[in-house]
C-alpha cells in the first residue's frame, strides 16, 4: 500500500489475523488444541508472531546486500530500493509440516526485508519496526518461520547477521505460562472470578469504604459506544470517587504522552503539542478512547495510566491468544499504581473482555493478589444513561469537531429545504435506480 505522507506501507488487517487462526480450524483461542496444533504457543527468545513476519535488526538494504553478496545468496532490491528479497538457503529441510503445508520442502525460502517501513495496524494504528515477511502458501508460514529462524539463529549459515530481535518479555511469557498451568493458581482465580461476576458493581458510590479497591470495566467491543464506555465516562468525571483510570486501549510507551496531555498548562506548548500528536498517531479508535483522555483533562484529572504493552508484542509475538493475553494482563497489573503498603485507594481499569475470563484471568489475578494482597477486585455492570455518547463529551484538543453557528445555520436551511422537497427527491431517486438497475442487466445480458 502507498500512502503520500509515509511512502510504503504495510498492512495487517483483520482478515490476515483471521486466515492464520482458521489454520488451526479457529482454535486460537483454545489454549490446549492451539498448543497442540502449533507447538508454538510457548515462550520465545525473540521477536516472532503468528502474522507470518520476523521482527529483525536495522541494518539497511545496502549493509544487507552486502552481506548476501560475501555468502553467494541471490537478493533482489524492490520499491525503489526500500526492500530487498532475500533467497534465504535452507541448512536442513523439514518433514514435519504445518496444517496446510505439502510435505515437500523447497532448499530456499523467499524472505522480504522491511527497514523503516511503517506497518499499518488495527486500520487506526501505526508501527514503525524492521521487519521480515517470511513467503509461504496457505498455511505454511509457520514452518517458513521455522525454517528461516533456523538460518538465521545460532549454528545456521547465517548466524553471523545477527538480525534477529531479542523479545524483552521472554521471561513474563515463562511466567505467564506457568501461572496458566498451574493448578493451584488456576482454582484461586476460577473461584474469585465466580464471586466477582455475583457481586458486581453497579455505581461507583458502593465502592468498599476501607483498603484498596479495583474495578474493571471490562470493554467487549473495541471502539464501540455503549454501557461500558459510559461507564468509564462516568469515572473520570466523578473526582471524588475514583482516584484514577487505566486504559488498555494506550500502550505503556506512551505514558509520556498521557502525562504531558493532562498535566502541561500551555496548550501551545512543545510539550503539549508532542503529546497531543503521539496520542493522535497511537491510539486505536480515536473517536471512543482519546475522547475518554480528553475529558479527563477538562475535569483536571492528573493520573491516568497507559495499559498495554506495545504494539510490537501483537504484531510480533503472539499477543492475541490465550498466551499473549496473560502476558499482557500481567504487564497491565505491574503498570497500576498499587502496592501492599497503601491503605486506601480507588482506581478504574477500562480493559478487553478476554483478558478477565479463564486462562488468561489467572495471570492477571495471581499477580493482583501479589501486588496488592488486602485489595479488592470488582467488576462494574452499569446501565448505559443517556446522554453519553462520545459525541456529547467530544472537545477540539485531540478530536476536532467544528461547531460554528454559520454552519448550523447552514445545515438547517437545507434540511428545511429537503423536507420540503423531499416526495420530489425521492421520486428522482426512484428513478435514476431504475435505470441503473436496466443499465446492469443489459450488461450482464450482453456478456
Amino acid at each position: 500500500m502507498s500512502d503520500p505522507s509515509l511512502g510504503l506501507v504495510f498492512v495487517i488487517n483483520g482478515s490476515v489475523a483471521l486466515s492464520r487462526v482458521e489454520c488451526y480450524g479457529g482454535e486460537m483461542y483454545n489454549l490446549t488444541l492451539f498448543n497442540q496444533r502449533t507447538q508454538r504457543l510457548a515462550p520465545a527468545r525473540t521477536l516472532t508472531d503468528a502474522y507470518g513476519l520476523q521482527a529483525v535488526q536495522t541494518i539497511g538494504v545496502d549493509a544487507l546486500a552486502a552481506m548476501a553478496a560475501q555468502k553467494n545468496i541471490t537478493t533482489e532490491i524492490l520499491m525503489h530500493g526500500r526492500v530487498i528479497r532475500v533467497h534465504v538457503p535452507i541448512a536442513a529441510p523439514h518433514t514435519r509440516a504445518s496444517p496446510g503445508l505439502a510435505d515437500a520442502v523447497p532448499s530456499v525460502r523467499v524472505v522480504d526485508f522491511y527497514f523503516g517501513i511503517p506497518l499499518w495496524i488495527k486500520a487506526s494504528t501505526w508501527l514503525n519496526h524492521s521487519f521480515a515477511h517470511v513467503w509461504s502458501p496457505d498455511c505454511g508460514y509457520l514452518e517458513a518461520l521455522e525454517q528461516f529462524r533456523a538460518a538465521l539463529g545460532k549454528g545456521g549459515p547465517l548466524a553471523q547477521w545477527h538480525l534477529l530481535t531479542p523479545n524483552p518479555l521472554f521471561q513474563q511469557e515463562k511466567r505467564a505460562l506457568a501461572l496458566m498451568h498451574d493448578a493451584h493458581a488456576t482454582a484461586a482465580a476460577d473461584a474469585a472470578l465466580a464471586s466477582i461476576l455475583l457481586h458486581p458493581l453497579l455505581s461507583y458510590a458502593d465502592f468498599p469504604l476501607h483498603g484498596g479497591a479495583l474495578a474493571v470495566v471490562r470493554d467487549r467491543s473495541h471502539g464501540t459506544i455503549g454501557a461500558e464506555w459510559c461507564a468509564v465516562h462516568r469515572a473520570i468525571a466523578d473526582v471524588a470517587a475514583v482516584d484514577w483510570i487505566a486504559l488498555e486501549m494506550v500502550s505503556q510507551d506512551l505514558q509520556w504522552a498521557l502525562d504531558g496531555f493532562l498535566h502541561a498548562n500551555d496548550t501551545n506548548s512543545t510539550r503539549f503539542l508532542a503529546a497531543q500528536a503521539a496520542l493522535q498517531q497511537h491510539v486505536p479508535w480515536p473517536d471512543e478512547y482519546l475522547v475518554l483522555i480528553e475529558q479527563a483533562r477538562l475535569v483536571g484529572r492528573k493520573q491516568m495510566v497507559a495499559l498495554d504493552i506495545p504494539l510490537w508484542y501483537d504484531v510480533f509475538r503472539y499477543g492475541e491468544s490465550p498466551l499473549g493475553d496473560a502476558v499482557r494482563s500481567l504487564a497491565w497489573v505491574d503498570a497500576l499504581p498499587i502496592s501492599a503498603q497503601q491503605s486506601h485507594w480507588r482506581g478504574v481499569l477500562m480493559g478487553g473482555a478476554a483478558h478477565f475470563q479463564m486462562p488468561a484471568f489467572t495471570a492477571a489475578f495471581a499477580q493482583f493478589q501479589l501486588r496488592a494482597p488486602n485489595a479488592t477486585m470488582l467488576f462494574v455492570e452499569m446501565a448505559q444513561e443517556p446522554p453519553c455518547t462520545a459525541r456529547d463529551s467530544r472537545h477540539h484538543a485531540l478530536v476536532w469537531v467544528p461547531v460554528l453557528a454559520g454552519v448550523c445555520g447552514a445545515l438547517a436551511l437545507c434540511g428545511a429545504l429537503l423536507w420540503c422537497y423531499r416526495a420530489r427527491l425521492s421520486s428522482l431517486l426512484l428513478s435514476t435506480r431504475a435505470q441503473h438497475s436496466t443499465h446492469l442487466q443489459h450488461q450482464l445480458l450482453a456478456e
